[in-house]
């Protein structure tokens, strides 16, 4: 199973792109590519290789801080995606930007939910959720999920998701 991640304005794309490597080292059939927004569209050559990458891709992920507009070439990166029956994930902090694009994913809400939490919390237990995700519905892996869990350096509220304990952490 190959993955594609696009980072526009944001660099977590790359984070979540270290997981999935990791989880290919463990032995999951999954292999990432992941791009920058401005080197496609800023390069020629660049967004030719993302486009033929797109033939052989099975996930989509853009990740997107801000306005997806800022990637001039998004349009044509789902429109690819769709025509070829990739799912597409589209991930923005701002959560009304990112409901513009949830008909590009096409499971259920609660899977959406899921991975929206897992991408909104970030951290390696989540980015690896994302993966085992992956890997079960677009594979038929059979792994266990992790709840979405909030790091222990991040300082936000997620309603539905319990706070960690200093004691989880500091012995």
């Amino acid at each position: 199973m190959k993955t594609v991640t696009i980072s526009v304005r944001i660099r977590d794309g790359a984070y979540l792109t270290t997981i999935l490597n990791k989880l290919a080292d463990e032995g999951h059939p999954i292999s990432a590519e992941e791009y920058d927004y401005g080197e496609i569209d800023s390069r020629p050559d660049i967004l030719t290789k993302v486009l033929q990458t797109l033939d052989d891709a099975d996930f989509l992920i853009i990740w997107v801080s801000g306005n997806l507009e800022y990637f001039k070439n998004s349009s044509m990166m789902i429109k690819k995606a769709r025509l070829r029956g990739i799912p597409v994930f589209v991930f923005n902090m701002n959560r009304e930007r990112a409901e513009e694009q949830r008909c590009t994913f096409p499971y259920p809400d609660e899977d959406y939910e899921l991975l929206y939490r897992y991408a909104l919390l970030g951290g390696p237990s989540n980015l690896k959720g994302m993966g085992l995700w992956m890997l079960n519905t677009l594979s038929g892996e059979h792994n266990e999920l992790p709840d979405p869990m909030m790091p222990p350096a991040q300082g936000i509220y997620l309603h539905g998701c319990d706070d960690i304990s200093f004691e989880t952490h500091i012995p």
